[in-house]
């Protein structure tokens, strides 16, 4: 499962955890804090879980790439919460002892129920830290397993409301050439936007008579990584009617829906995006990725650009640029 996008990731942890080793090795000298955990390095750590309240999620290390597992999905990781993750453990100092007292867990969200349980297997050792409230923007409050004690440490991990969405949060992503042609739902009526041979762009197939097409140059990139949100299980999904459905045309003869649902603000639900494959099976590797992660999730969506995916199909088209008069027939004033 070896993509670009997760090439990349790759570099952007192993870059990071070089800086983390390098700011903590220089920190040592200039400060007397203790560590809070020993030094990880990122090629000896081979997976890492998160727990909170009987939720787990397990991430796994595929030679330098980091994936989620998903049963037998892996699905790839989010960088910047794998740097995140790696600077929390190897950089974070111990400021103080707060308390000693297990009565006393609750107060910093470290009890069972509350506390973001890290596991670290790395070098054929398992290592546990408990991770609990915030107390600042710069500090946060934790525990060690057989310590009862509650210390407070120099950084802070985002432990968020559901720290188990560690999942790349850009959906769709593939080669610009292998998009063919998109069928544009702009309200009710499908416009066909087929690719120019010589521009590389997407135009519309049938132009209104006086009219030419707008210039679409960005139209091609509004369906490549698609930021989203969270990923929601399909057994989870809205069950509600699309706002607007694209379809996408790739080269390989496969193809891809995008329902795009509105926000249900009875149910406190976000906008969404439901993403269904189909026509022959995607031969680009990337694709293939991505319709075994649509087959399993829907994707809640921060909000639904109007700007990209509800057009109206006036705004592909131009009127035509008027005629320059030759200079020997400009009107006598």
């Amino acid at each position: 499962m070896k993509k670009n996008y997760v090439t990349i990731i790759s570099l952007l942890i192993i870059c990071a955890a070089a800086v983390i080793y390098a700011a903590s090795h220089r920190g040592a000298g200039n400060t007397a804090l203790k560590s809070l955990h020993d030094y990880v390095d990122p090629a000896d750590l081979q997976a890492v879980s998160i727990e909170r309240a009987g939720r787990r999620a397990e991430l796994v290390a595929r030679g330098a790439a980091w994936y989620l597992r998903d049963g037998d999905l892996l699905i790839a990781a989010d960088a910047g919460a794998m740097v995140g993750l790696l600077e929390f453990i190897n950089t974070a100092g111990i400021l103080r002892r707060v308390t000693e007292k297990p009565d006393a867990w609750p107060q910093f969200e470290l009890n069972d129920g509350t506390a973001l349980a890290v596991t670290l297997q790395a070098g054929g050792k398992r290592s546990t830290v408990y991770v609990g409230k915030k107390k600042d923007q710069a500090t946060q409050f934790v525990r060690l397993p057989d310590d009862p004690a509650v210390y407070l440490v120099s950084k802070t991990l985002d432990t968020g409301a559901e720290p188990w969405r560690w999942q790349y949060r850009q959906m769709l992503q593939y080669a610009p050439g292998v998009l063919a042609a998109v069928d544009y739902d702009c309200g009710g009526k499908k416009l066909h936007l087929q690719r120019d041979a010589q521009s590389g762009n997407l135009a519309p197939r049938d132009v209104p008579h006086g009219r030419i097409s707008a210039d679409l140059g960005k139209i091609a990139e509004s369906f490549r990584d698609i930021p989203v949100a969270e990923y929601v299980p399909r057994d989870r999904a809205p069950q509600a009617d699309a706002l607007v459905a694209h379809t996408l045309y790739f080269t390989d003869g496969s193809s891809a829906t995008l329902r795009f649902i509105d926000r249900d603000e009875k149910n406190d639900r976000p906008p969404c995006l439901d993403i269904v494959f189909g026509g022959a099976g995607p031969s680009d590797e990337q694709l293939r990725y991505a319709r075994d992660v649509c087959a399993r999730y829907v994707f809640s969506l921060s909000w639904i650009d109007p700007s990209k995916y509800l057009k109206g199909c006036d705004e592909f088209f131009a009127d035509p640029h008027p005629v320059a008069e030759a200079a020997g027939d400009a009107p006598v004033r």
